[in-house]
């Protein structure tokens, strides 16, 4: 038996092979799952046979580790399966858990076995975001005070399943400047919407916590999934969208650029415009009217950023005209706030900055941190000539290169 684990956006997926005899290649079972769940919503799971001859007559028989089964026989490929484990029954079986599907069918004599492990939970399962629109940070969990910064929870949501079935959402932002501790707030925001548009303008270590909570509405009657605590039902993945229901905004949907934007050097940052209130409230969560009974589920997500002024200007004093035998002595002060990080490299002909420049580059002298952004450069040139000194100053937001042009000459320069 080969096992192989495959990772496809929310879903996860394991390929069982089995050799078969009437198959001329094995029997492929793929069962993919939504990964994790949470107590009244459903988890999918599909299992799929990759050389399913057509006209086939396949049994799956679908079951988990809490007394929950179902068979069915169809001429197909593959074979879909949902649970909703009703939380007045299986609060206390809450933790790791598996599903395993069985199938064989009238060309494959062997019966073909294969299982998944998920997490299910009694409260709603994320993360948070923290993202700036149109900068790229050279370091993660970092932002820059200079930018406006994007807070999203990221609820994990299959299907949209929760999002249509909300009768009302509430996003409860709290955000500490002391980590750990939750009365130090600074900032704290109620919104119907998953995401937070602020200005968080003084450097520092921020403490981002969100409390999610959702009432949805009860369809415990929806024979569309399988309940844990029934016995006859039918298994169902819906469409990944309900009719009527609009699409977000392409103004308040997460930029496609942001899984990339921690692999590039940062673009200079440009200060926003000014903003009355302290915070808006962003981005889509959709309110459904349907039945009159509802249900609460809460999930609580955080996570740590660091703001840093970005770098705006870089100060160099110091005589550039060195007489051959003297030391290059330049005093060097920038601007944001620390720590910062320097290095350099020095070349024999003309350089023109890419912008692409880091400190992890070839020649380039090792970098060092300081608590002051006022720090002293000397270097000794052997031969005469004109070289360039290359510079670069940064501080996990920002990243400023100067190019210096430093002359190397033999006895005085006359200035007449």
């Amino acid at each position: 038996m080969k096992v192989q684990l495959i990772q496809k956006c929310t879903f996860l997926s394991i390929l069982v092979t089995v050799s078969t005899q009437n198959h001329s290649d094995a029997a492929i079972v793929i069962v993919s799952s939504s990964k994790e769940a949470t107590l009244d919503t459903p988890i999918w799971f599909s299992a799929k046979y990759q050389d399913y001859q057509k006209g086939e007559e396949v049994n799956y028989f679908w079951k988990d580790d809490l007394w929950t089964f179902q068979r069915v026989i169809i001429s197909n490929g593959s074979s879909n399966w949902s649970i909703i484990y009703d939380s007045k029954i299986y609060s206390d079986y809450t933790g790791a858990r598996r599903v395993t599907v069985s199938a064989y069918g009238s060309n494959i004599t062997e019966l073909v076995t294969a299982s998944f492990d998920f997490i299910l939970r009694d409260t709603l399962v994320g993360d948070t975001l923290t993202y700036q629109k149109n900068v790229t940070i050279p370091s993660p969990n970092f932002i820059s005070t200079g930018n406006q910064t994007n807070l999203t929870a990221l609820v994990h949501d299959p299907e949209d399943w929760l999002k249509f079935r909300t009768k009302k959402a509430h996003f409860l932002w709290y955000i500490s400047s002391i980590p750990g501790v939750l009365p130090d707030v600074k900032i704290h925001a109620d919104c119907s919407t998953p995401s937070l548009l602020l200005n968080l303008t003084d450097p520092g270590t921020y403490t981002i916590y969100v409390i999610v909570s959702l009432s949805l509405y009860n369809i415990s009657n929806d024979t569309s999934y399988r309940y844990a605590s029934k016995t006859d039902d039918v298994s169902y993945i819906p469409s990944a969208r309900a009719p009527g229901i609009k699409s977000p905004s392409e103004e308040t949907a997460l930029p496609t650029e942001f899984v990339n934007s921690f692999l590039h050097h940062s673009t200079h940052p440009t200060h926003p415009p000014p903003n009355a209130h302290n915070w808006t409230c962003d981005g889509w969560w959709p309110i459904s009217y349907m039945h009159k009974d509802y249900f609460f589920k809460v999930g609580f997500f955080h996570n740590v950023t660091t703001a840093r002024d970005p770098i705006d200007s870089v100060t160099v004093n110091g005589d550039t005209w060195i007489n051959n035998g003297d030391i290059l002595k330049l005093n060097i002060s920038c601007s944001g706030s620390g720590p910062w990080y320097s290095c350099n490299k020095t070349v024999v002909t003309n350089y023109n900055i890419t912008g692409n420049e880091t400190c992890n580059g070839e020649n380039l002298i090792a970098e060092t941190n300081f608590d002051e952004c006022r720090f002293n450069l000397s270097h000794y040139f052997k031969n005469d000539g004109s070289y360039t000194y290359l510079l670069m100053i940064y501080n996990d937001v920002s990243i400023m290169r100067r190019n210096i042009t430093i002359n190397i000459y033999r006895g005085k320069i006359s200035l007449t």
